[in-house]
């Protein structure tokens, strides 16, 4: 996995004075912790809109099973999102 890590990562950096590239983990075990956590990354659009460099956020779910399944399907579908 180091590997891939490095070039991940690599990519990353090189892609910053273009796009800033988040990566949230979202804690799924309660329904609150999801709310709050994709909440707080709805500025965004209006970040994209105003900036020069754009923002692409990530939302990766540890686990299969969350609190509640139809908010992880919402997100899923809203959002750029990665899953265990």
């Amino acid at each position: 996995m180091l590997p891939f890590a490095v070039i991940v990562v690599g990519i990353f950096i090189l892609l910053r004075p273009f796009v800033i590239i988040q990566i949230y983990k979202v804690h799924d075990w309660r329904i609150g912790h999801m709310a709050a956590t994709t909440q707080s990354t709805l500025e965004i659009h209006d970040w994209n809109l105003t900036n020069r460099r754009k923002k692409i956020v990530l939302f990766f779910f540890g686990t299969r099973y969350s609190s509640n399944d139809f908010l992880k399907k919402l997100i899923m579908r809203r959002h750029y999102s990665l899953q265990n």
